[in-house]
């Protein structure tokens, strides 16, 4: 806009909010001629004649595991915000012990929110040993301690953040940080696609809202 183009009249009802003075028609007439670029940039995009090129269709084509399978899908529960592991699989007898008394001072880098000094509170729920592996359930599972042989509980898991962000990223990702690849993108880059029209694997949120971070928790990040 030129410097000697007179001052907007912020009063004319012809002027929409708008600080530049630049009516809706003066917008228009300045930049429909963009317009039609843009829609030609769409059009040869969609015919392959601007766009990018297409991903090599044999990069994510089906093919065998490195080992035999026995699963031909997988249901990957992830309970954003779900009960904690002391109250259903992961018994701390300590926390008994230490039942309404002051913990001992431990590392203050692995406290929550740098507070060392608290009540240990142990879990309201009682554990029994269920199945031939004798995997410990709490007594809120009464149907799923009948499976317990079915079961792989793994206690050996840990997260390097307490903060619900970074910590989605490592489980969905394996890294702290966003912009790397979720498991359903490892999975897919590695074992391919049986159809290159449909994705190779779906998110079902919770109805109530996405978690932290969003769509980001799912991402293909750096890969194809």
């Amino acid at each position: 806009m030129s410097i000697n183009q007179p001052m907007a009249d912020f009063g004319s009802p012809n002027l929409v909010h708008s600080p530049s003075g630049f009516t809706r028609r003066d917008w228009l007439a300045r930049t429909g001629a963009a317009f039609g670029n843009l829609a030609l940039t769409w059009m040869l995009a969609r015919d392959g004649l601007a766009g990018e090129a297409p991903p090599n269709v044999e990069q994510l084509a089906a093919r065998p595991p490195h080992f035999p399978a026995r699963a031909t899908s997988v249901i990957f529960l992830f309970m954003y915000g779900g009960p904690s592991h002391v109250d259903l699989f992961d018994p701390k007898p300590e926390l008994d012990r230490w039942h309404d008394q002051e913990i001992p001072v431990f590392k203050k880098e692995d406290a929550f929110m740098g507070k060392t000094r608290a009540n240990a509170m142990r879990s309201p729920f009682q554990f029994a040993k269920h199945g031939e592996a004798g995997i410990d359930i709490c007594d809120q599972y009464p149907e799923l301690a009948k499976v317990a042989d079915e079961l792989c509980v793994i206690r050996s898991m840990t997260c390097k953040s307490n903060n619900h962000g970074p910590a989605l990223f490592q489980m969905q990702s394996g890294s702290l940080l966003a912009g790397h690849p979720s498991i359903g993108s490892w999975t897919t880059y590695g074992l391919g696609s049986q159809c290159q029209d449909l994705p190779g694997f779906i998110v079902m949120m919770d109805h109530q809202g996405a978690p932290v971070n969003g769509a980001l928790n799912w991402s293909n990040g750096f890969m194809p």
